[in-house]
């Protein structure tokens, strides 16, 4: 969970399993996946409250964001995603 201004951030093959996924609530946060790192998470909701502005970032090939239930992006606040050198999202629903 990104909960201040701030990144939480997954390098080199890293992994890390959450409940759910909040990034940013209020303020700017951002959460940034690289060099093969898996994220695993019940949910994921980026840009929370209104005040919120949210990121995730995912690049390079092997990495990826596995979650159980819907990734939201925009709830209430701002939210930017961006994917890239084949990093992958996977999801059962979003909105």
């Amino acid at each position: 969970m990104v909960t201040g201004n701030g990144t939480q951030a997954l390098d080199q093959a890293s992994s890390f399993a959450a409940g759910v996924q909040r990034v940013r609530s209020s303020g700017v946060g951002a959460l940034s996946l690289r060099g093969g790192s898996t994220l695993s998470s019940s949910q994921a909701i980026v840009g929370v409250a209104a005040s919120g502005v949210g990121s995730a970032t995912l690049a390079d090939a092997g990495t990826r964001w596995t979650n159980a239930g819907q990734v939201v992006l925009g709830e209430a606040g701002s939210a930017n995603a961006s994917f890239a050198g084949g990093a992958q999202l996977v999801s059962e629903g979003a909105r």
